[in-house]
Order: structure tokens, then C-alpha cells, then sequence
């Protein structure tokens, strides 16, 4: 094989051999250095591909900017191979792997200790990654258990496809504290502190708040009683906290907890890394009725940046479920696009060879009559 397998720094782990040097040396028709006989396997090695796709979602690649990116901690036990850095993007021309995360250790249960401490240390936020994926697998007992089969995913799909529960990492009331802060407090245009941001004259200043946490919907009543100090309402609980955020860290003080956490955060989510990963926040925008009929169920979406390779159907025709649409094509996939009811073309956003941004409307379709129930 003439050339290097993505997985090479494994061996190059567990042989403390360069492989790439050494295939420049091959080139250059030089000899090998050392024999077959020669060669020493040391320990462990794990590597895991860091890709910008979305695991519940088929695992479609994730288009987008990296808004923020923190790498593990590496040493001589960890290597990160990567191109890329905040501000880069992940475009639709390429494959979506961002980084290779390889770790070494003595034995393989340290091994995989290590791999699961780095994959939770790793901060990408703006495109969707399999991180959480990862540490899904690689913490399942029988990854660690070496229960290994080339069907290993669909026999463990239970095991490993899900979220994991919030519970697991941060108390559920510390992750709606800091979930509730990072929506509440908010620098204006002229960049006045945060501490006076919930100034009121004599009575503190009260938000109802509604967030997304890892796919759960939580409402709660947040009171700033002074600068730092907050009161939140959740399940009939009330819950004490002090607060307070730098542009890169975000610390909390309960009655039983005081820790800081790396996050970062635009005008829809906020992403907070604590010791088990990564923590998605989903910030809950009011309906303020500007919404149009883009965002009803006749809607057919675009799944990611793309090409339209075939606009399949034109304004007025009828269309039977499961017909065909649109194809488009991404990450040198074609993805077809059908009907998800009868009913009738009511426009086409697009046609063959134009780019299309993930999630903009490419078929409007109404409902026939006979199927209106069942939309």
C-alpha cells in the first residue's frame, strides 16, 4: 500500500515509529531502517475521529462555522491532529472530519480512561459533532469490556444512540442556574457591565426563562437579588446562586457547589463543558408571530448546505407520498428528498446546480383534502 491509512498514528503510538518519515524515506529510495523482526509493540493506543456530523440525524454531515474550539491537553500521551481553528469552516466540498484525537497508555483500560478524559476536555461548537457519540461508545461496558464485533454499533444501538441524561453530568439545578444566567445576563451595544444589568429600583428584577437543555425543555422564574446573587423558581424549588461569567468562563456558587466551566455562547445557544462533555443550550425565542408558512409541515427543508442536483416536481403538480422531490447532493452524498404526505406543489425554491443553505425551504406543498387529517 503505497500510501498511509488514516489510523497510522496508532501504530506510530504503540511502535514509536514515524511512519510518514519513513515513507519519505522509501521515496527517496532509501532502505528501512529496521526489519520486520525488529519491530516492538509498547502498550495501548486509541484513536477517534472527530467529525462535524449529527449522530441522531443519520449521521449527515454538519455544515457551519467553528465559532469556538478547545482542543484537549496534549502531551506525550496525546496527540491531536488537526487543521483546523475557530473561525475556519466546515464546507460542503469536503469531508467533514475535523481532527484525529490518538492517546496512549500502559494498558488498554488506561488507555480508554484517557481517551474518554481528552474526548471530554474537546470544545467544538458551532457545527454539530460526534463527541457525544464517542463517549457514548467508548464509555459502553462492552467497549470497555473488548466485546467487539463488526456489528458492534447496530447490536449496542440502544446502548449508545441516546443523550445522554444531564443527570449524569452536572446537578440538573446547577445546569438550569448557569443555563438561566447565560440567557438572562446580556451586555448591551454600549458593553455596560453585566453586574448592573438587572438594575431595578426598589424591587430586583424578575425574567420568566425557557431553555433547551440536551433536549429538555425546562421554564423556571430567575430573580436577581444583587449584583451576582440569584434566585431561581424550578419545580417548586427555589434555589439560591451566585453567578458570574468572563468571556470564556463561567463559575457558580450554591449552597453545594462551586465550580467554573469553560462555555461560549451567540444569540440561539450557549455550550458549556463540564466534566462529562459538552452541554448543549437551546435559548427559547418568543413567537412573535413573524414566522411564515415556511415552518409548517408542508415544508420540505434542504438537511444541509448543498448543491440541487434534481428539482423533481414544478408549482401545481400533485404529488403522492413518498414521491420523489428534490435530490442534493453534500459531502459528495445525494440525499432524496419525498413527499411526506399527498398534496399538491405549491412552489419550487431552486433548480438544478443551485447552492442551498441547510434548512431553507425548497418545495412548499399543501395538503390534499383526503389527507388534511392526518397531517
Amino acid at each position: 500500500n503505497t500510501r498511509l491509512q488514516v489510523e497510522h498514528p496508532v501504530t506510530e503510538f504503540v511502535t514509536g515509529i514515524d511512519l510518514v518519515e519513513w515513507q519519505i524515506a522509501v521515496a527517496d529510495n532509501q532502505v528501512l531502517p529496521k526489519t520486520q523482526s525488529e519491530l516492538v509493540i509498547n502498550g495501548h493506543a486509541f484513536e477517534a475521529r472527530i467529525y462535524a456530523e449529527d449522530p441522531d440525524n443519520e449521521f449527515l454531515p454538519s455544515t457551519g462555522m467553528i465559532e469556538a474550539l478547545i482542543e484537549p491537553t496534549k502531551g506525550t500521551q496525546v496527540r491531536v491532529d488537526s487543521g483546523v481553528v475557530a473561525g475556519d469552516s466546515v464546507s460542503i466540498y469536503y469531508d467533514p472530519m475535523i481532527a484525529k484525537l490518538i492517546v496512549w497508555a500502559d494498558t488498554r483500560a488506561q488507555a480508554l480512561s484517557l481517551l474518554l478524559h481528552c474526548l471530554k476536555q474537546y470544545m467544538i461548537c458551532g457545527v454539530t459533532t460526534n463527541i457525544p457519540y464517542l463517549i457514548k461508545v467508548a464509555d459502553s461496558a462492552p467497549f470497555k469490556n473488548a466485546e467487539l464485533t463488526t456489528d458492534f454499533i447496530e447490536r449496542h444501538a440502544e446502548l449508545i444512540s441516546h443523550n445522554a441524561d444531564i443527570s449524569k453530568g452536572l446537578e440538573q439545578t446547577q445546569v438550569i442556574a448557569i443555563a438561566a444566567l447565560l440567557s438572562a445576563q446580556k451586555r448591551n451595544n454600549t458593553k455596560r457591565q453585566v453586574d448592573y444589568a438587572g438594575f431595578r429600583l426598589n424591587h430586583c428584577l424578575q425574567q420568566k426563562l425557557s431553555f433547551t437543555v440536551d433536549g429538555q425543555q425546562i421554564e423556571l422564574l430567575l430573580s436577581q437579588t444583587h449584583a451576582n446573587s440569584w434566585q431561581l423558581s424550578f419545580d417548586d424549588n427555589d434555589i439560591a446562586f451566585e453567578a458570574t461569567k468572563t468571556d470564556t468562563t463561567i463559575s457558580v456558587n450554591t449552597n453545594s457547589y462551586i465550580a467554573s466551566y469553560p462555555y461560549y455562547e451567540n444569540d440561539d445557544f450557549a455550550w458549556l463543558m463540564d466534566n462529562n462533555g459538552l452541554i448543549k443550550i437551546t435559548k427559547t425565542k418568543p413567537d412573535l408571530g413573524t414566522q411564515g408558512d415556511d415552518h409548517h409541515a408542508g415544508a420540505i427543508l434542504a438537511p444541509m448546505n448543498g448543491t440541487i442536483v434534481t428539482m423533481n416536481v414544478e408549482k401545481g403538480q400533485s404529488v403522492e407520498k413518498n414521491d420523489l422531490l428534490v435530490i442534493v447532493e453534500a459531502m459528495k452524498m445525494e440525499h432524496s428528498l419525498r413527499a411526506p404526505f399527498s398534496g399538491v406543489v405549491g412552489d419550487c425554491f431552486g433548480r438544478a446546480g443551485d447552492l442551498v443553505d441547510g434548512g431553507s425551504v425548497l418545495v412548499s406543498l399543501t395538503p390534499a383534502v383526503d389527507d388534511s387529517n392526518k397531517t
